[in-house]
């Protein structure tokens, strides 16, 4: 994926031990599509350093424009925010 191409996206990572969950937000169903048909690829690239790999795509232009904005409350010290 060139994400330099695809735009402006949002994505979140939750790591728990040796599962990692990706959430895709996109702006359109163009992009959304084209993510999905790059799932395998993904998985492939990362099924050697999980044992759960659980990814998805979301269609929401608020969730990425509240990016900057969003106050997360940390849980514990394992959560990292990270902004690309």
């Amino acid at each position: 994926l060139e994400m330099d191409r695809i735009g402006e996206i949002r994505t979140d990572l939750v790591l728990m031990k040796k599962s990692l969950n990706i959430n895709f937000f996109v702006k359109d169903n163009k992009i959304k599509e084209l993510i999905e048909g790059n799932y395998q690829q993904v998985k492939e690239e990362l099924s050697n350093l999980f044992e759960h790999l659980i990814l998805n795509v979301n269609i929401s232009k608020r969730k990425i424009e509240e990016f900057d904005r969003e106050d997360l409350n940390i849980l514990s010290t394992g959560l990292v925010d990270v902004m690309v």
